[in-house]
């Protein structure tokens, strides 16, 4: 509770909305937080903001997810196709992390899709046909 209000009050302030949430994860001691990467052409991450992740994979719509209060993500500023979650609960940030892992995971083939970042897939060699 006290950490919402301390994230409100910062809103609330004359910074923007995306310099007060980098303030609030340096300044708070969140204790869970995921590094998430897409790989792939047509993946792309739409807009991360305090509440909600919207991204498009390649399907006819884009997929929009909402955080609920003690859960936070951002934008990471070195690579356009990554993003943080961060949250206070473990439950409530595993679940969420489930959820965005179930969307999109990793091909076997070629490793394109969401993972963790730094997550090393052991790909998976193509079969020839034989005739």
């Amino acid at each position: 509770m006290l950490l919402s209000l301390h994230f409100k009050l910062l809103l609330s302030s004359f910074y923007s909305p995306q310099c007060a949430l980098s303030s609030v994860i340096k300044s708070s001691a969140f204790k869970w937080r995921f590094h998430f990467q897409i790989v792939g052409l047509g993946f792309k991450l739409v807009g991360v903001e305090s509440t909600r992740i919207e991204f498009s994979f390649g399907f006819s719509h884009t997929t929009i997810y909402f955080l609920k209060e003690n859960i936070f993500a951002a934008r990471t500023s070195l690579q356009k196709q990554s993003f943080k979650v961060f949250g206070l609960d473990l439950s409530a940030t595993a679940l969420l992390v489930g959820m965005l892992k179930r969307v999109k995971s990793p091909d076997i083939y070629k490793g394109k899709g969401l993972r963790f970042h730094r997550e090393k897939l052991k790909l998976r060699k193509r079969e020839k046909f034989s005739r």
